[in-house]
């Protein structure tokens, strides 16, 4: 369900207890903005670029920006493995969201008390 204005904004003691459970996570976590870092390198380990047909091994690294490596997204996508796109297609889709996470995170929560608050 999306919320919009029309939705009652009442909170239950279960749900403040929720997001207040999610705003000491964030908070303890203290992550800086975060940068996506790609690499892409052949079967036999040799560096190319994202658009080489020769890359099968794709790594999304999600660095502080001093370079600190945070997490990283691996991905296999050999021709010959199932759905080879789709896979990579989902690895770039899941290393965005934990990219974004930590602001869009701080941004809905912000939103959420600022309407309880009123």
């Amino acid at each position: 369900m999306t919320a919009t204005p029309q939705h009652d904004t009442t909170l239950t003691p279960q749900e403040t207890d929720r997001i207040t459970a999610i705003t000491a996570r964030l908070t303890a976590a203290n992550l800086p903005p975060l940068e996506l870092h790609r690499t892409d390198w052949t079967e036999k380990g040799a560096l190319v670029n994202a658009d080489d047909p020769a890359a099968v091994h794709t790594s999304l690294e999600l660095l502080e920006p001093g370079g600190a490596r945070v997490t990283e997204v691996l991905c296999n996508h050999a021709p010959d493995e199932e759905q080879p796109a789709q896979a990579l297609a989902a690895a770039e889709t899941a290393a965005l969201l934990l990219v974004h996470a930590p602001a869009d995170l701080a941004f809905l929560l912000r939103l959420i008390n600022d309407k309880a608050s009123r």
